[in-house]
Parts: structure tokens; C-alpha cells; sequence
């Protein structure tokens, strides 16, 4: 079974790039962004869960942009049980005046259990503010038939130290049909994030978080975790 997940996660990310070949070949390498990240987290949190319930995940994931088409390639394994997630996305991404607008549809296969979901997310952000980005996510899945909504709060913090830079964040969760069968609020999450630019295409990334759960269900629990990532751009 591993050596066919293998094969299923070579096959995909080989078509992905031949159908970039023809765009490499078309346009100068300047017209393309790729960046590549490898990250490791103690607890594998999103929407207010905790899709492990023990151990971290380790996770690597490429993203390619071009002009206005972005291609991501994402793929998690738990650090101490069988957990394996590949996910893989495409969208078109924009800017109007101050306003970034990002939406696509993404693929998702639990290749532990065989199972699969896709999902549809939007994205708006407000670039006007040099201290403050905030953004809006709507994330609906096919599987479940329901969204899920986060609020995000980017704070930038001026450093004297130029290659450092630190980002407080807050997040406000909403659930509609997505992880529980109720509506409203899901979790509440803040946390901050120091970057290290090492050189000029390479920086270093730690994060400390914490989620405080709405409802008092066992899937939505507070939850204080960390992660590290190391990530190059071309």
C-alpha cells in the first residue's frame, strides 16, 4: 500500500510539472515564483481539532505562481501514528487597489485510510495598512456539505534588527456545517510568529499558538502548540 501511495504522489506532482513545462518554455523565469517549505508542528491543529489527538506532523509543501494561476502541493505525516494527507490546489489569485482576492478548489486524500474530500476556498485580504492585514476565509467542503469561516488579524511589529521580523496574529473561527452540526462560533486562536531571512531566498520560521474552543465537545478543545519551518524561494 505505501509503495502505491508513492507511486500516486510521484504521478501527480510529475503531470503537475509537464503542465508547467509548456509554460517555463513560453515566458521568462522571472514571470514565476516558486517557493518550497519543510516544517515540523507538535500538534497538527486546524478548525478548533486536533487531527492527530497525539504526536506532531511533519509537512512539506511547494507553491508555484504564476502571474495570476497558483498551483500548491502539500503533503503531512504524523510524527508518531499512521497519518498521511496530500493535498493539492489550484486558483487564481488577484489584486483590486487594496485588496487581495485569492480562490480555487483543493484536492485532499487521506492516503492512512483511503479516503478523500475536496473543498472550494475563497480569500480576501486588505493590504491597505502597514501594521495590520486582516483576511477572510470561506472554505466549503463537498464531503461534509458544509463551510467553514476564519477571521484572520495579521499584526506587523517593526524590529530594528532588519532581518527579523515578528507577526502577532488573532483568529476567529466560524462553523457552519463543516466540523459539527451547528452554526456560529468554533474557536478563537492567537499566537505569534518570528521569522529569520538567513539569505536573500532562505529564512527560518517559528510560531507559538494557542486555540480556546467555543463549544465544549471533544473535537473542539483548547489547545497550545508550536511549530518551526525553514522555507526557500526561486
Amino acid at each position: 500500500m505505501r509503495n502505491i501511495n508513492t507511486i500516486k504522489i510521484c504521478s501527480i506532482i510529475a503531470v503537475l510539472l509537464v503542465g508547467f513545462e509548456g509554460l517555463i518554455a513560453q515566458s521568462s523565469m522571472n514571470n514565476m515564483e516558486i517557493s518550497y517549505n519543510n516544517s515540523f508542528e507538535s500538534k497538527y491543529i486546524s478548525e478548533g481539532r486536533d487531527n492527530l489527538e497525539s504526536g506532531g506532523l511533519s509537512s512539506f509543501n511547494t507553491d508555484i505562481s504564476y502571474h495570476w494561476f497558483n498551483l500548491n502541493i502539500w503533503y503531512g505525516t504524523g510524527a508518531d501514528k499512521d497519518y498521511r494527507e496530500l493535498q493539492y490546489s489550484a486558483g487564481l489569485s488577484f489584486d483590486l487597489s487594496n485588496i487581495g482576492i485569492n480562490f480555487g478548489l483543493t484536492d485532499l486524500s487521506f492516503l492512512h485510510d483511503d479516503s478523500k474530500d475536496q473543498e472550494f476556498y475563497t480569500e480576501l485580504s486588505y493590504n491597505k495598512f502597514n501594521w495590520l492585514t486582516p483576511t477572510l476565509v470561506n472554505v466549503y467542503s463537498f464531503e461534509t456539505e458544509g463551510s467553514f469561516v476564519k477571521l484572520l488579524l495579521e499584526f506587523n511589529i517593526p524590529l530594528q534588527i532588519e532581518q527579523l521580523s515578528l507577526t502577532p496574529f488573532l483568529l476567529g473561527g466560524l462553523d457552519f456545517g463543516y466540523v459539527e452540526d451547528t452554526n456560529g462560533l468554533n474557536n478563537f486562536q492567537m499566537g505569534m510568529e518570528l521569522s529569520y531571512q538567513l539569505i536573500d531566498n532562505v529564512s527560518i520560521n517559528g510560531y507559538l499558538a494557542s486555540s480556546f474552543g467555543v463549544w465544549e465537545k471533544s473535537s473542539n478543545e483548547s489547545h497550545t502548540w508550536s511549530g518551526i519551518s525553514i522555507s526557500t524561494d526561486f
